[in-house]
Formats: C-alpha cells, sequence, structure tokens
C-alpha cells in the first residue's frame, strides 16, 4: 500500500515542524511495525475529527516538540479562508496527551505528559502563524536514549477517538573516523585542493538515511573600524540524503569528494569584499541521521515522475494523519584548519580574494 523509495536525495534536516510538506489531507493510514494499513479518512465526505501530527524526537535534545492541529474542510469557506482562522487550526482540549517510552526491552517508563506551549516563532504565510501552539516534553523529563521506542497518544474531545503514532528512537553515527574523528582532543582538519575529502562513519541503530553539513563560523571584520564586525554561519551539505542498507546499525558508509570543493563552496557562498577581512573561528561537523518513517515520508513526498502518476501519501498516525518519527544528531564542534589548511585557504585562486587571514 506504501513504498519506500531509494532514489531520495532530499535533506533530511530541511524537514521540521514549520516545514512546507506538512499536508492537511491524506488518504492512508499506515502504523508504523504493524505491517498493516488501517483508518483510511475521507476528509471531504462528513465532517470528522481529524489531527494532524508531526514530530521527530531527537534523543540529544533536552526537549522534545510535536505540532498537533484540526484537519477537516469546511464546505462553507475556501481552504484560504480557513487556514487564517486560529480556530481551525487548533484544538482546545486534547485528554490524556503523552509520550508513553519503551526501553529495548519492552518496559514502559513512566509516560511523560505534554503540554502545550507558545514559545517558537512561526513565519507568516498561508496559515495563521500567531498563536503558534505546540506540544513539549517538560525539560528535566527522562531522558530518551536510542534504541528505546515510543508513543504519543491523546484522546479527541469530541469524538473520543484514541489517535497514536509509534516510532522507534534513531541513535547518533557509532564511529566516525574522517574527515575528523571526534576521538582526537582540539580536533583540526588537514584540508588540501589537491586530495579528496572523505567522509566515513558508521551507521547508528534504526537510522535509515543520512544528511553530513559542514558549518562554518566566519567573522568578518570592517578594515576601516574594526570595532564593526559581523558574524555569519555558512553551512556546505557535503552529504545529502545517503540511505543506509539495514536500520541495524554498524554499516560503514564512506563518501568522497574532491577537496577542491572545499574552497569552491567557499567562494559561491561569500562575496568579495575589499573593504572586510574575514576570520574563520571555527568549523562545526552535523551528522544527521533519519528515522525509517521520517524516510519513508520524504520518499512518498518526492514529486510524481509522471502526468498520470499518482503520488503516494504517507502517515502513521493511527485515527490521524502526519508523522512521527526519530532524528538523531551529532556534532563535532570547533574544528581548526590545519596551518597548511589555513596557507590554502589564503592562497588557492578561490578564496584568495576572500580575506581570510
Amino acid at each position: 500500500m506504501l513504498q519506500k523509495g531509494k532514489g531520495n536525495q532530499n535533506s533530511i534536516n530541511s524537514w521540521n515542524l514549520n516545514s512546507s510538506r506538512i499536508r492537511t489531507l491524506f488518504c492512508i493510514a499506515f502504523i508504523i511495525l504493524s505491517g498493516s494499513c488501517k483508518n483510511e479518512i475521507d476528509v471531504f465526505g462528513d465532517w470528522q475529527e481529524v489531527p494532524v501530527v508531526y514530530g521527530l524526537i531527537d534523543p540529544a535534545l533536552p526537549q522534545q516538540i510535536f505540532r498537533i492541529n484540526k484537519a477537516f474542510v469546511n464546505p462553507n469557506a475556501s481552504a484560504s479562508e480557513i487556514a487564517k482562522i486560529n480556530d481551525s487550526l487548533y484544538f482546545d482540549t486534547l485528554y490524556n496527551l503523552q509520550l508513553q517510552v519503551f526501553d529495548e526491552n519492552g518496559v514502559q517508563k513512566t509516560p511523560i505528559k505534554l503540554y502545550r506551549i507558545n514559545q517558537l516563532p512561526k513565519d507568516s504565510g498561508y496559515f495563521a502563524n500567531s498563536p503558534n501552539y505546540l506540544y513539549a516534553t517538560p525539560m528535566g523529563a527522562p531522558a530518551i536514549k536510542p534504541h528505546y521506542f515510543c508513543k504519543i497518544s491523546f484522546t479527541m474531545p469530541k469524538s473520543g477517538k484514541l489517535a497514536s503514532g509509534l516510532t522507534l528512537v534513531s541513535g547518533p553515527p557509532q564511529s566516525i573516523s574522517q574527515p575528523v574523528s571526534p576521538l582526537i582532543p582540539n580536533p583540526t582538519w588537514d584540508v588540501n585542493p589537491t586530495k579528496n575529502i572523505i567522509v566515513n562513519f558508521t551507521s547508528g541503530i534504526f537510522t535509515s538515511a543520512y544528511d553530513v553539513h559542514v558549518n562554518f563560523r566566519i567573522t568578518e571584520i570592517n578594515k576601516a573600524d574594526t570595532s564593526i564586525k559581523t558574524f555569519k554561519i555558512v553551512t556546505w551539505k557535503i552529504l545529502n540524503g545517503v540511505r543506509t542498507t539495514t536500520t541495524n546499525g554498524g554499516e560503514s558508509i564512506r563518501y568522497t569528494t574532491p577537496g577542491k570543493n572545499f574552497f569552491l563552496f567557499l567562494e559561491d557562498r561569500l562575496k568579495i569584499d575589499a573593504t572586510i577581512k574575514r576570520r574563520l573561528e571555527g568549523i562545526d561537523i552535523t551528522y544527521l541521521g533519519a528515522g525509517q518513517a521520517l524516510d519513508d515520508y520524504i520518499a512518498a513526498s518526492e514529486p510524481s515522475i509522471g502526468i498520470v502518476q499518482k503520488q503516494t501519501d504517507y502517515t502513521n498516525i493511527e485515527n490521524g494523519v502526519g508523522i512521527i518519527s526519530s532524528r538523531a544528531s551529532y556534532t563535532i564542534k570547533n574544528i581548526e584548519l590545519t596551518q597548511q589548511g589555513m596557507n590554502y585557504l589564503t592562497t588557492d585562486p578561490s578564496t584568495n580574494k576572500l580575506n581570510f587571514f
């Protein structure tokens, strides 16, 4: 009923709670781990109380956040009108809203109650952006660990139906050796435009796809007045949507790209400006792993390749639509270039006019 594609190259990191991928209408519901399709919902028929649920559990974060909205069609108003009305988006009450957590042996931990927050700004656009109600675990709640699985559940206020979604919790890479190992104190990167850059790591548990992002932290300093400084971060997506062949973890992933691309990226992202000089404050490399359900959702959201091809809608929410999955993030921070790497940065034809020092 649902198909998993293996050709998707979309970024995992671009999917978030405010993503334009969010859809309010789905016709297929799929329950993780059950292998069966349930609860087909025709929201164009009689009015139904249909929740739309989105959430990514990241064990590296101190707080887990979920979006829970309404989805229904009002025959007396256009979708654009409904989208601007807060009452059309949010439930007044959700009963017994909680996150159930189970360890790798299936032993249930104390359920975590979710509470409503209105703290994160939402970009203006098609939907009403204020208030921006989300649901979160309390700060200081027990840690959710890789290998665990979690189930979000709640009872809807009018129909009394129980909505739920289940996900396995992904883990970070089991080991990383290149381009920089996290086991080495004060890590350095000996980048060279004439040699290849190698990304080499082993996958984490319950992880289906990976992005690897290189974040350059740069300070731009006005030459005429050195007190005028601008800080910026530019991100090179060196690895994008690479899939594993198993979600058991421990799979070797190796990717090679010419070292010249490091310098070409900076040339493309930074403007030549003779009035400033630039200081590379440091480099952070982030590994982002997507859980199986998130990977399946991204694959199902790919544009159709034919005029008559029907695009599959994907959800793993029972008595609702949307997705709950997991994401594992791991960052190696404060990487510096070796002295040779800095020499190349200041002399390579692609970057010598960017005024790094």
